[in-house]
């Protein structure tokens, strides 16, 4: 195969693979939004003691998180960056806000978690992972830190999307032969540490110097 051929094909994997993110991650936001309703009969049955317990915090976290996992994707986009700053932006203060808002609520849910401790904590940590690295994203932006912002958002995005991930390791207990209640307690952790790592390994992979100053770059907020 001929390098020409190998660009193309990673071209054209890279594209199938944004798209497939872009139809999964809009799909699932658009899906959660259902319990805005306070319908417990439209969750599974691992969430409706949370969603019975603390009904208005399961629903800002429910529609701050839908939000946040729609917008990955276009912030992931290069195009929109290139093309449209200024939409990049406003895209990037809502993701911001719904990261903000989903992170704060999922801890008063996580505290609450029928399975226990080892799910508190690995969900814990995933809120306070979430919190910091979108926190740290936004702070690079400000300070025009281009390279560091595209990092901490690009770790802030794998977070976002173990609301992907979670849902599709909760079948595996079942196929496993595993008791659901333990392997819920090991997909708490799961569910956003290996997301975690690849982002880690794909940034390391896609290193590159940092911008000289004087670039004008495009940032999350307008300086």
């Amino acid at each position: 195969m001929t390098a020409r051929a190998v660009r193309t094909a990673a071209r054209i994997a890279r594209r199938s693979a944004s798209g497939a993110l872009a139809l999964a991650a809009t799909a699932l936001g658009l899906v959660s939004l259902r319990y805005l309703s306070g319908d417990v009969d439209v969750a599974p049955a691992e969430l409706r003691e949370s969603m019975t317990a603390r009904p208005a915090w399961f629903a800002i976290h429910a529609g701050a998180s839908a939000v946040a996992l729609a917008g990955v994707p276009w912030q992931l986009a290069g195009s929109l960056r290139q093309k449209r700053p200024g939409l990049h932006r406003a895209l990037g203060r809502l993701y911001a806000a719904a990261v903000l808002v989903g992170g704060v609520s999922a801890i008063p849910l996580a505290l609450g978690s029928w399975a226990g401790p080892v799910a508190t904590a690995g969900f814990l940590a995933l809120a306070a992972a979430w919190l910091a690295t979108t926190g740290l994203g936004v702070r690079a932006a400000r300070a025009g830190a281009v390279e560091a912002h595209r990092r901490w958002m690009m770790r802030s995005a794998a977070l976002t999307c173990a609301a992907l991930t979670l849902r599709l390791y909760l079948p595996l207990p079942g196929w496993l032969g595993v008791a659901y209640v333990d392997g819920y307690r090991i997909i708490a952790w799961m569910c956003w540490l290996p997301n975690l790592a690849f982002a880690e390994l794909w940034l390391r992979r896609r290193a590159t110097p940092a911008a000289p100053q004087q670039m004008t770059v495009t940032v999350l907020v307008s300086r």
